[in-house]
């Protein structure tokens, strides 16, 4: 076989990754057998029985993977008593309410990302062209600040996935909602689940805020109302959910500092009296915020506090959480009977879309008639010895019908960015970066090489970098680390069987799209524009060298709506490979080897000539082996979040 192949063969002969990551296959075998005892079964998981609601009742959203925590009916003290607080929170009455859900958290970048992406919203800040600062004494226009550059024009959200979302208006935050099916709270709404239903000061109870409760204005800001004592970590806004001391007696979180939240009330004078479900007043020139914010004082942090704003003004110290009354509970949770093709959710941990695939048959592997046609394009395109085709081919057949119970699995590839939030959170580090390096194709030599340096957060060596491509696959990533994120983020990587019926569906398609030939608008794969080597396509242009952003082929969905799964990265499923397993593979729910040398990768990349990106292609790889064209993508069976 020529040298110039060997990129693409180095992702099917395991013993040139063995020898390249320093590790026998015995050794590696003995590696895997420590950290993967049994891949867990798909099996449908039945939901759990219906618990009474209560305090400590949660969902979450299938819509943004948002916890919301249940409110009870019921009376709470809305307002200050006269000599406590400003005139605004006068007169403190009793409210009764009924039963709610609300958000445990503010409104993540990530999740209005998840929503901007899917309806092409665009926010007031950015249809203006700026939105505004405080600096102690006055509001400052900063012109290209917007929700994606909360700080101006050079600003971005790189490493805020998890804060809250700023720079919204009230008209952004009631959008964001109604696409959640949710609402902004009433004020009413906002209050109880903020200080419950004995009137107390703070979300935590009546002392004095502490660094370990809240993000307001400390020693990291500079206002003359600063508080130079106390640290809470954090200049300005804070990942949602750090102050776990300073939840509220329904467990809500965040809900005094970090960003003021817009409600859905028009601001206006408390009327005397008790109320029911009140809805503040019927118009207004401005709507209410609560909450206070990193740049709050003390004061402005209590429960009771209100400020009130032009409903299509956005600044960088205000956002948002979402509410749900109880009789709209249904909407957030479909019934699993109800589920089927074109059913998602998103998860909570990385809000990465997941879809769903229904139990069934499908046919999997590579049948006969197939196997001649796909064999000559092995030899044509890239020149290889017929033996070297049966031996790329060998082991997707025989072709057999299988059994699946439902489950899920990732609309696309986990992200640079999702994986940037696994490693913030757990401090994890890859195996490339444990052993400093990884494997990078060399345009030159088109050839793989070991790279000093190459990582996760380099994925093509020093002097690359991901800060531009935070929404393309994460690569240089080893099965081990690929486990890793998928078990923090609750789910688990897809058995073989699972990721291939995901692709192709039930009838056998050669492409998650169809039979159709590979063309640049459904994949990314070896292009034109990676024509320096003979097996690329150069008729055709996916418009990427490398990596693409995941999701930039809608045209190559599969039959379950799942994209990229052909092309752009390789990834990793949890199977140990064999060659023979198709020949006695269980007929429901199969799970692989028990044990073996290699794992399994599907789905080609964007080094691959077209009949390379095939869905019953599987290859045999070193656990331990990362290089820039491989990834993953997680799977969880049948349950909800």
């Amino acid at each position: 076989m020529n040298q110039k192949h060997l990129f693409f063969t180095v992702l099917l002969i395991a013993s040139v990754i063995v020898s390249g990551c320093g590790l026998s296959a015995g050794q590696a075998a003995t590696m895997t057998a420590a950290v993967w005892t049994a891949t867990p079964s798909p099996t449908a998981i039945p939901p759990p029985p219906v618990q009474p609601l209560g305090i400590g009742s949660t969902q979450v959203s299938t819509k943004d993977g948002m916890t919301m925590v249940y409110v009870l009916a019921g009376d709470f003290l809305m307002g200050s008593p006269e000599g406590e607080g400003d005139d605004r929170e006068h007169p403190q009455r009793t409210v009764y309410l009924d039963a709610y859900w609300i958000d445990q958290t503010e409104v993540t970048n990530a999740m209005f990302a998840v929503f901007v992406n899917n309806s092409n919203y665009l926010t007031d800040a950015e249809n203006a062209g700026y939105s505004y600062a405080y600096n102690g004494s006055e509001w400052l226009e900063i012109q290209g600040a917007d929700w994606q550059h909360p700080q101006g024009p050079t600003s971005s959200l790189y490493g805020l996935e998890d804060h809250p979302v700023v720079n919204v208006s009230w008209n952004d935050a009631q959008a964001y909602c109604e696409w959640a099916e949710r609402s902004l709270p009433t004020e009413a709404e906002w209050e109880k689940a903020a200080r419950g239903t004995e009137g107390q000061e703070y979300p935590w109870g009546d002392t004095s805020p502490t660094g370990n409760l809240v993000n307001f204005a400390d020693i990291n800001t500079t206002y003359s109302w600063s508080d130079k004592i106390l640290n809470d970590g954090y200049k300005d806004t804070a990942p949602v959910g750090s102050y776990p001391d300073g939840k509220s007696p329904y467990g809500a979180l965040d809900m005094a500092g970090n960003v003021y939240e817009w409600v859905i009330d028009w601001d206006g004078v408390y009327p005397s009296g008790s109320a029911t479900n009140p809805q503040g007043p019927s118009t207004g020139e401005y709507r209410v915020l609560r909450g206070g914010s990193w740049d709050s004082s003390a004061k402005n942090i209590r429960a009771a506090n209100r400020v009130a704003g032009y409903p299509s003004v956005a600044n960088d110290n205000s956002g948002f959480r979402c509410a749900l009354s109880l009789h709209s509970i249904s909407n957030l949770q479909t019934p699993i009977q109800a589920l089927g093709i074109g059913s998602t959710q998103v998860s909570p941990k990385d809000s990465m879309t997941i879809v769903y695939v229904p139990e069934g048959e499908f046919e999997m592997g590579l049948d006969e008639a197939d196997t001649a046609a796909i064999f000559q394009q092995c030899i044509n395109v890239n020149d290889y010895a017929q033996s070297d085709c049966e031996g790329l081919i060998g082991p997707e057949k025989p072709n057999h019908i299988l059994w699946l119970d439902a489950f899920w699995i990732d609309q696309t590839e986990v992200t640079n960015a999702m994986f940037a939030r696994f490693v913030d959170q757990t401090n994890y580090e890859t195996d490339a970066e444990r052993e400093g390096f990884g494997i990078v194709f060399n345009e030159s030599s088109k050839e793989p090489e070991s790279t000093d340096g190459a990582d996760w957060r380099q994925p093509r060596g020093p002097g690359s970098s991901v800060d531009s491509l935070q929404q393309h696959p994460v690569v240089q990533v080893s099965w081990y680390d690929a486990s890793a994120y998928c078990e923090w983020a609750g789910r688990r990587l897809p058995t073989e069987a699972e990721w291939e019926k995901a692709a192709r569906g039930t009838d056998g398609r050669t492409y998650p799209w169809g039979e159709v030939k590979p063309a640049g608008n459904l994949l990314n794969f070896a292009d034109r524009n990676f024509d320096f080597v003979d097996w690329a396509d150069t008729m055709t242009d996916d418009g990427y060298r490398y990596t693409a952003p995941v999701g930039s082929y809608p045209d190559g969905v599969s039959p379950y709506e799942a994209l990229d799964m052909g092309g752009n990265v390789y990834e990793w499923v949890a199977d140990w490979f064999s060659e023979i397993y198709y020949s006695n593979s269980p007929a429901r729910n199969p799970i692989g080897p028990d044990s073996g040398d290699n794992r399994v990768l599907h789905g080609g990349s964007w080094s691959h000539p077209s009949w390379g990106v095939r869905a019953s292609n599987r290859l045999s790889f070193n656990p331990l082996g990362r290089l820039d064209n491989i990834g993953f993508r997680c799977a969880i069976s049948q349950k909800k979040y």
